[in-house]
């Protein structure tokens, strides 16, 4: 009986020893693993940094001078009078005039549009100041827009306006507004342009310092600017003057290049 129970406690024991030793090894196994990740995460983000640490990012800018061609430019046609069929009549006859005068300058039926009359009602007011319910006149508008690629015609004819006036033609004048009827072409031509700059400030930079450039790891595009000629002024979302006929359009390129050497 005391045979049985050594043999079972020896058995227990070597059970025991076993599984003790599949721990140790399994962890030790864990232990290396762990060390083998660590050791590769580090070493790939050496190679990160040695990859930052070998690059220069450059700006690159170009800038063109374009001419304006669309111009829209509208002029407000205006009549009052104590009835609607007064105020009528010469809001009727002052768009007329404006757009004779249009026609006569050489603009096209289909580069004058009519805009629709607005209405203006003003009240009476009684003795205390207060309004009333009596109407004591209207005041109608109506906009003729001009739309042309005509834009030297417009800036002559924007002038002239004085006129009229001068004949008793009741008139606002709007600010023509001259801008590019497509952009896209130059904007396209100015990334290129940009694109060379930067590429040729970092060759300088690299050959100063030794190096050889590589290829472009990044790229970014600022917003383009559309200033009066010869501007300093810049917007962090970008501007478009529309004043002048003549304009000057830029924009800036961010590259950062790969070093080598």
């Amino acid at each position: 009986m005391e045979r049985r129970t050594v043999d079972v406690r020896l058995n227990l024991f070597g059970v025991g020893l076993a599984v003790a030793l599949v721990l140790v090894l399994g962890l030790g196994a864990s232990v290396i693993a762990s060390v083998s990740v660590a050791t590769r995460a580090y070493t790939w983000k050496a190679e990160r940094d040695e990859t930052r640490s070998n690059t220069i990012t450059v700006k690159g800018y170009a800038r063109e001078r374009i001419t304006s061609d669309l111009a829209t430019w509208r002029v407000v046609a205006q009549g009052s009078g104590p009835t609607l069929a007064a105020a009528f009549e010469e809001v009727s006859q002052n768009t007329e005039a404006i757009r004779a005068m249009l026609l006569g300058r050489g603009f096209g039926e289909d580069e004058i549009r009519l805009e629709a009359i607005e209405t203006e009602t003003t009240l009476a007011r009684d003795e205390h100041g207060n309004r009333t319910t009596r109407v004591e006149s209207y005041t109608l508008a109506r906009s003729i827009t001009v739309r042309t690629g005509r834009v030297e015609l417009v800036h002559e004819t924007s002038g002239e306006l004085t006129d009229l006036l001068g004949q008793g033609v009741r008139l606002i004048a709007g600010t023509p507004s001259y801008t590019i009827a497509d952009a896209e072409p130059i904007k396209i031509r100015l990334i290129g342009g940009a694109t060379d700059n930067a590429r040729q400030r970092a060759m300088e930079i690299a050959a100063n310092s030794g190096g050889g450039l590589g290829p472009v790891r990044s790229a970014s595009q600022g917003v383009m600017q559309i200033t009066k000629p010869a501007s300093t002024s810049v917007s962090s979302y970008g501007q478009y003057d529309t004043s002048t006929i003549e304009k000057d359009i830029s924009i800036v390129m961010t590259l950062t290049f790969q070093v080598a050497g």
